[in-house]
């Protein structure tokens, strides 16, 4: 005989007066809703939530719908969008979706400020923290990602130790408030020079102007190595490593395949989970509810590999092939969602460097920042509905 006991939901932590947030009615498909789950209507505001174009649990439960229909349990509206417009992939070409899409990095700045839940790049929600917006810091993954230094076979340039005097290529937005995509090659470049014990200022660091690139990640500094202008880029992640295989590019430094945490530290290891310090307060039960849907997210893909490739490949405008040539074939085992000393130290290291390179006005207390309160909770309503429908 099923077990009839049900889940309790319960509002877990204070939070403050709720009168100063304005409602507006929002209709619910209560049929669409398991009766199991459902949860007493409540006229909400919409929210926003926001991933990058890398693995995250936020994507594979928006594309499975999940975000969507838990919020809808209590009538809140919500959408889900992307920091930028991948690039689509058809037989041999790199596409941009739309000839008129803005660049990436100033869709993420633009976005910056409507987004009330947020998993993806660090630097973005370091920044964000560091301008003084109020957020919270509730979760942390780390997928393990592509991460290299490549130049063209000719270029006589076998391993980082031969950087030294060669020309790098540092990508800059002019329209980003922030560089995400400087930040990471500048961090990804520094590795490379430290594994051959080189100092920054024995090579030429090349700017290039990616302000246009319009959802193709790399094509500017690519097209400089090409035309013979720079000699070595930075690239990571499944765009990068399909767009580097396409131009017969090779890996001179493979940064995200080294033993040592330290030296695979970067935006996206770890990857942070945000939300406005306004959401918690107002809505902390439904803020639990959508950081349990990501770890039930994550644990349906470490049981449905080949599903959540093909999802992930989605996401980020490439191939199958090219989701596991840049994360593994066993990415879907790494999407737990934590805030472990280990991930933390990661990602105060990274603070450090943005910091300590100018891409943050100033340090990030962590300690203030991170709030642990909905992780806990999120774990205690799975362990609940486990304990329910056995």
């Amino acid at each position: 005989m099923a077990n009839s006991v049900k889940p309790v939901r319960k509002n877990r932590f204070s939070t403050r007066a709720r009168a100063t947030r304005t409602h507006t009615p929002a209709k619910t498909d209560r049929a669409a809703v398991s009766p199991g789950r459902t949860i007493a209507a409540i006229d909400h505001s919409p929210i926003r939530v926001d991933r990058g174009p890398i693995p995250t649990a936020t994507g594979i439960a928006h594309q499975l719908g999940w975000l969507e229909r838990e919020a809808a349990l209590d009538g809140t509206p919500l959408s889900v969008g992307m920091g930028f417009r991948p690039p689509v992939i058809a037989g041999d070409d790199l596409r941009a979706t739309s000839p008129k899409a803005p660049p990436r990095s100033s869709l993420l700045s633009a976005a910056a400020h409507s987004d009330h839940l947020w998993e993806g790049d660090s630097t973005r929600a370091l920044w964000e923290r560091s301008e003084g917006r109020a957020t919270r810091l509730i979760g942390l993954t780390w997928v393990e990602t592509f991460q290299a230094v490549v130049a063209m076979p000719d270029a006589g340039i076998a391993g980082p130790e031969h950087l030294a005097g060669r020309r790098l290529a540092l990508p800059f937005d002019r329209t980003a408030s922030i560089d995400v995509h400087r930040a990471a090659a500048s961090r990804g470049l520094h590795a490379a020079l430290g594994l051959a014990g080189i100092f920054p200022g024995e090579v030429a660091h090349v700017d290039v102007d990616a302000s246009a690139e319009l959802g193709n990640p790399y094509a500017a500094e690519l097209a400089a190595l090409t035309s013979g202008d720079v000699d070595a880029v930075f690239i990571a992640g499944a765009a990068g490593a399909a767009a580097a295989a396409r131009i017969g590019a090779t890996a001179v430094a493979n940064i995200g395949r080294h033993l040592d945490p330290a030296v695979r530290t970067s935006g996206t290891t770890p990857a942070a989970i945000v939300v406005d310090a306004e959401l918690i307060e107002q809505q902390p039960n439904l803020v639990v509810r959508l950081l349990a849907v990501l770890m039930r997210a994550g644990a349906w893909a470490q049981l449905n590999g080949p599903d959540a490739t093909h999802l992930l490949a989605l996401e980020t405008g490439t191939t199958v092939r090219d989701v596991k040539t840049a994360y593994g074939a066993n990415w879907p085992d790494q999407l737990h969602v934590d805030l472990s000393h280990r991930k933390l130290d990661a990602l105060r290291a990274q603070a450090d460097f943005l910091v300590t390179h100018g891409f943050l006005p100033r340090a990030v207390d962590l300690g203030a920042w991170i709030d642990p309160r909905p992780l806990g909770v999120a774990r205690e309503l799975l362990a609940a509905e486990r304990v329910a429908w056995v």
